[in-house]
């Protein structure tokens, strides 16, 4: 029977939880980022009728850092504030809880984490190794690096824009007709997010255009494209997904344990939540 699987990028999930929800305690406990995070994965089982869930959390390690030290440095050393470290800590504390007990205690099969890969890479090794030929997938997060996996199978979901990505509409969301041509745009223009530096005056506007064969070619922004390779060959490295050596994944079927839920609603005071169940997973 052919499945649809939900594909959930968990580090957007959980900061998207702690924005929402992070503020919710009980009986002094700060359980906002899991209320947070279940609520969401109720919600898409329910928009997308399916009860086929991969879950994929980033390592705490990176192969992309070890190629380039850059990768993500501001982010990684930005000075914290104790309020701000304590805050982090804590949002780290649940979604390790999450990762390590309460999803697999539920009875979800694919609890997936890979040392040194991102969240990313497992996304994109399920999509490209692991399904089913008669399969479809819904890529859920905001990252655009992931528009890469689009295809006939593969649909892309951002939930803060309510936005599908499919190929029918890929040209219009991105301006490059194939998910192929994003890969291009990426090692062109680089990741602002990842910190990951493109062709020295070149952004993703301008990656696009080149692309499409609009930009002339005795232009300045065409020529440093050309001969920026060296940049391009590290960046296609960095921004292409699965990072080499990522392994393939098989997945399980879940079966899920009403009783756990009740458990985990009481204990940490989800009233609300203890009403819904998640969706059957497919046989």
């Amino acid at each position: 029977m052919p499945k649809i699987w939900l594909v959930l990028d968990c580090s957007f999930l959980g900061h998207r939880s702690l924005h929402t929800a992070g503020e919710l305690t009980f009986e002094g406990v700060q359980t906002g980022t899991v209320f947070g995070f279940l609520n969401q994965v109720l919600d898409l089982q329910e928009l997308f009728g399916t009860g086929d869930v991969v879950f994929a959390f980033d390592s705490k390690t990176s192969l992309r850092k070890q190629l380039f030290p850059g990768y993500k440095q501001k982010r990684h050393s930005k000075d914290l504030t104790d309020e701000e470290r304590q805050a982090l800590d804590e949002f780290r504390k649940q979604m390790k809880r999450l990762r390590r007990k309460i999803l697999p205690a539920l009875g979800f099969a694919n609890v997936l984490q890979a040392k040194g890969l991102e969240a990313d890479d497992i996304i994109a090794s399920v999509v490209q190794n692991s399904l089913g030929p008669h399969d479809t997938a819904v890529i859920v997060t905001a990252d655009h690096d992931l528009l890469q996996l689009v295809s006939e199978q593969v649909m892309f979901y951002n939930p803060n824009k309510r936005q599908r990505v499919t190929l029918q509409n890929f040209q219009n969301i991105t301006g490059v007709r194939r998910p192929s041509q994003w890969k291009s745009v990426l090692e062109i223009a680089g990741c602002r997010t990842d910190e990951i530096p493109g062709v020295g005056g070149v952004g993703e506007k301008t990656a696009v255009q080149y692309i499409n064969g609009q930009l002339k070619p005795k232009s300045k922004k065409h020529l440093a494209i050309v001969s920026g390779m060296e940049i391009r060959e590290r960046n296609r490295k960095l921004t292409s997904l699965p990072f080499d050596g990522t392994p393939s994944f098989a997945l399980g079927r879940s079966v899920l344990d009403r009783g756990e839920w009740d458990r985990v609603c009481t204990e940490l005071g989800f009233r609300s939540l203890r009403k819904r169940w998640f969706y059957p997973p497919s046989k």
